[in-house]
């Protein structure tokens, strides 16, 4: 890793309200998905497919769907893209909804 991004990785966590140890983040960093303190990080490649399996299992969670007649099917790919209207803030950061970016990384500050 470079000097300049380790330096950016270090200014951008220092700013983060939750202020994770960014030696923490620069040791997980090539992971596709990984927590420092309250602070999550996913990798732009990752996570569209990690969203859509989160939504997936949070509907199955909240929602009984064991008594649905045989015949119905579920598009949970579709209904999943249907839940992303709000953006993946809403889903990933339970504090205020944001979403920020470093480098190739969704960041999402829940502390």
């Amino acid at each position: 890793m470079r000097y300049s991004e380790l330096k950016q990785i270090k200014e951008f966590c220092d700013n983060l309200g939750s202020a994770p140890d960014w030696r923490e983040v620069v040791s997980l960093w090539g992971q596709s998905d990984f927590w420092v303190d309250e602070v999550r990080f996913i990798h732009e490649d990752d996570v569209d497919q990690i969203w859509t399996e989160s939504l997936i299992e949070l509907i199955q969670v909240c929602y009984d769907l064991s008594d649905l007649p045989d015949f119905v099917e579920i598009d949970w790919e579709k209904t999943a893209e249907n839940c992303k209207v709000d953006g993946m803030g809403h889903h990933f950061n339970s504090y205020d909804g944001s979403e920020d970016e470093i480098l190739c990384y969704h960041v999402f500050d829940n502390g």
